[in-house]
Parts: structure tokens; C-alpha cells; sequence
């Protein structure tokens, strides 16, 4: 795929098929790939956790438990339900966060340049992941790999990435989110 296409086949899913885990090797290369992303000083600003099975079903009912306590406070949850929903589907959850946002010059100094980054990183592992998983779908056992989509055709003949990639901003804050994650015993990278 030239780098055209793999931009242009990029698209959001929110609901995937059953399917198993891509593999720790997969994904600790598209971590690689994201860390190639430019970011302020070289920063890096970034930390993934990786969360699947068990861990990823426990971290989603904890989400699902915050969102019920969104409603009965009547407070505002964005787009926390839709997330949610999406994570249950998932094969692969990477969770993205900032270490660094609670610097006392954050604020001013790092927040858009960090922001950014992020932004950065989590777009070289997207247009890294069909690079790396869609010509596996030609090997035997794709299903293992990955998951087709309940929905649209997509690239290669319907076959979608079954990793979610999200931003923990639903949480509140990274520190909030991390601690869930804790809770959950999933652990950064």
C-alpha cells in the first residue's frame, strides 16, 4: 500500500466481531512505530497501556460503572457511552496518556505541544497497523488476527483493525484513567 491509500483506507469503527487478542508482538511494534512520531524537545509525551481479556472486560465495567455515576449526577459524559461500547467489542485496547500533565508549567509551556505529539504518535501507530496487520490478512488464520466489522466494507475486502485506540480524557484526567487501569492490572508499557 502506498502512503495515500493507507491514509485514505483509515476509517473509525465502533463495533467489531469476537475475535482473539492481534499479539503482544504486534502491538509492541506499533508502539515502536508510534515512538518514531515527532513530539516538543523529544519529549516523548506519551504512555500506552495495553489492555485485553479479562483485564479489558474489568476496565470496561469500571468505565461503564463511572458513566452510571455520570447520570445520576446529571453531569456531563461526552462521548463516554459510545467509547464504552466500542471497548466491549474490541479485541485490543491501547490506552494513550500524558505522564506529564501534572508539571506545574504544564499549562503553559507544554500542554499543546504535548497534545499534538499525542496526536502524532497515535496516527503513526494507525497508519503503522495497516501496514503490519493487513497483508496478514492473505496468511492462514486471519480471524486470529483480525476482526471483520460488523458494519461497511472497509480496506482489504471488510476487514477491520480490531484495536481501539482511544484518548482517556472520558476519565476525567490521565491519573484517573491510569488508576482504573491499575485497578484493573493492566500496566504501561
Amino acid at each position: 500500500m502506498e502512503i495515500i491509500d493507507v491514509i485514505n483506507a483509515r476509517t473509525s469503527i465502533r463495533r467489531y466481531k469476537k475475535s482473539s487478542s492481534v499479539g503482544e508482538d504486534i502491538i509492541q511494534n506499533l508502539v515502536a512505530l508510534g515512538m518514531r512520531a515527532p513530539s516538543p524537545k523529544n519529549r516523548q509525551p506519551w504512555q500506552v497501556v495495553h489492555v485485553t481479556g479479562v483485564e479489558k472486560k474489568h476496565f470496561v465495567n469500571l468505565g461503564f460503572q463511572v458513566l452510571e455515576q455520570y447520570k445520576e449526577r446529571k453531569e456531563h459524559f461526552g462521548s463516554l457511552e459510545i467509547s464504552l461500547k466500542a471497548m466491549q467489542t474490541a479485541s485490543d485496547l491501547l490506552f494513550v496518556y500524558n505522564p506529564y500533565d501534572h508539571l506545574s508549567d504544564y499549562a503553559q509551556v507544554w500542554e499543546k505541544s504535548d497534545l499534538q505529539a499525542i496526536g502524532a504518535f497515535i496516527e503513526h501507530i494507525l497508519v503503522s497497523a495497516l501496514h503490519i496487520i493487513t497483508p496478514r490478512m492473505r496468511c492462514a488464520s486471519p480471524q486470529r488476527i483480525l476482526s471483520l466489522a460488523d458494519s461497511s466494507p472497509g480496506i482489504a475486502d471488510g476487514v477491520r483493525l480490531p484495536i481501539l485506540t482511544s484518548a482517556v480524557s472520558a476519565f476525567r484526567s490521565p491519573a484517573h484513567a491510569a488508576r482504573a487501569l491499575y485497578t484493573a492490572g493492566a500496566r504501561p508499557r
